[in-house]
């Protein structure tokens, strides 16, 4: 593949130099006593301003500055129109037949709606109910086939719009900024008070419908990439843990996509956290015991057992299970035991885990860090 040249001082001159041709073509359309400018004249100097390349819509631009304050009342009336047809571009750009920002954006508040919903459900204290549990698991298998359209749509091909986007809003940024100078020139401020570039962004951003759209359904679209992306950072985090085993990683991986799909934060698998789960797991199997308490001094609460075995951070919540060394069996008899359930899907605050399996015995905790 070809490389792009670097920009040296020869290409930029370049730039300029074709810039400054480009003016002097405009100029040049121009009558020598031009105290009014002919239609023709004022014709290319729209096509130049409504054009997709800036250095052509600059090159209007500079005409102007030229002539002076004698044509400023076409360099508004010209400026305007030229504004008219890039709020126009960018309509269409977004009007499109299928346009996946919107797709997703509909997508997004449906999703978001129905994780509020399934959450309040999953919160709720039923009893153990194997009918409920059933329910909860129905709802859940729903919110995972909307995710998974929901980030398909997040990776769908948005180029063409972007750049028809991006074009528009750098001409009405552009535009806007010409505006305003020729105003704040007008009522007596000096080049030192004209605007800033980032200023004019905002401007133009908070007048226009489409262009307010655009970036609020990009950050909407990076959200759910990103979402993607925790998910796989978690993997790789789980995978890269040489001092873990097959079923504190597959508990953990299973765990994060459930909390992944219901807009929750992974929580990563962490050393000291499972020392500690491990070692409850272990004296629960060897001791002949199964508590949240243990009888062994020292190891009384799950807080004790975390700085026994020198977690940094603050434990947040324990589980238990005993029958089955399957990293499944544990999450399905946690997720149809109310309390446990609330532990996996707590919101916020936890964003580490501890694993330990020893037999059929399981303990998972939760912490801060």
């Amino acid at each position: 593949m070809k490389q792009p040249r670097p920009m040296t001082f020869n290409n930029l001159s370049h730039c300029r130099v074709a810039l400054v041709l480009m003016t002097v073509a405009l100029l040049a359309c121009l009558p020598m006593e031009a105290a009014e400018l002919s239609a023709a004249f004022k014709a290319n100097a729209l096509a130049a301003m409504k054009h997709s390349s800036p250095n052509k819509r600059k090159a209007a631009y500079r005409t102007f500055q030229h002539l002076g304050n004698e044509v400023m009342e076409d360099y508004l009336t010209l400026l305007q129109q030229a504004q008219l047809h890039h709020q126009g571009a960018m309509r269409r750009a977004m009007s499109v037949r299928a346009n996946p920002y919107i797709e997703h954006a509909t997508a997004m508040d449906q999703l978001t709606a129905e994780r509020e919903r399934v959450m309040e459900l999953i919160h709720t204290d039923w009893k153990k109910a194997p009918g409920k549990i059933r329910m909860l698991e129905n709802e859940v298998e729903g919110i995972e086939r909307k995710y998974k359209q929901l980030v398909k749509l997040a990776q769908a091909r948005t180029e063409s719009i972007d750049k028809n986007m991006t074009t528009a809003m750098d001409a009405l940024v552009e535009i806007q900024w010409e505006l305003t100078s020729l105003e704040r020139l007008a009522d007596g401020d000096t080049a030192s008070d004209l605007p800033k570039r980032e200023e004019i962004r905002e401007l133009v951003l908070e007048n226009s419908f489409e262009a307010e759209e655009w970036q609020e359904q990009r950050e909407k679209r990076k959200l759910t990439l990103k979402s993607v992306t925790d998910e796989k950072a978690a993997r790789e985090h789980n995978a890269a843990c040489k001092w873990a085993n097959n079923a504190q990683r597959d508990f953990s991986d299973h765990l994060n996509h459930a909390r992944i799909i219901m807009g929750l934060n992974p929580m990563l698998l962490e050393e000291k956290l499972s020392e500690a789960a491990w070692g409850h797991s272990n004296d629960m199997r060897t001791g002949g015991f199964f508590s949240h308490t243990s009888p062994i001094d020292g190891k009384t609460t799950p807080a004790q057992r975390a700085k026994k075995a020198q977690f940094a951070g603050n434990w947040t919540g324990e589980n238990i299970f005993m029958g089955s060394p399957s990293y499944s069996a544990a999450y399905n008899g946690w997720f149809g035991s109310d309390g446990h359930r609330f532990i996996m899907f707590s919101r916020g605050g936890s964003n580490v885990i501890g694993v330990g399996v020893d037999g059929g015995h399981w303990t998972m905790m939760t912490g801060r860090q």
